[in-house]
């Protein structure tokens, strides 16, 4: 007879409970965790992208050409660049 034949007493209904509760307490906590740091770095990309636009508005306010094509040529310009940098369309 092998020790696998025997699998020993089952576990206690208790402690297995409050171990799964444990673990699903510490997955909440890493679920809201995640969420908390996504909002930051949503709020850190957005402030990123404001400046972005900033930059390209001030660009666009030097164009002397009365053509919107011209004018827009600097803020087109930066959101290809961003869009060619993170690989999704302007």
């Amino acid at each position: 007879m092998s020790s696998n034949d025997n699998p020993g007493p089952p576990p206690d209904p208790v402690s297995l409970e409050a171990a799964e509760a444990a673990i699903l307490e510490t997955l909440v906590r890493t679920i809201v965790d995640a969420r908390a740091g996504i909002a930051a770095f949503q709020a850190f990309e957005t402030r990123a992208l404001a400046a972005a636009a900033a930059l390209g508005a001030e660009q666009m306010s030097r164009v002397t050409s009365l053509a919107s094509r011209d004018r827009e040529m600097p803020l087109r310009s930066i959101a290809a660049e961003l869009a060619a940098a993170v690989r999704t369309s302007d």
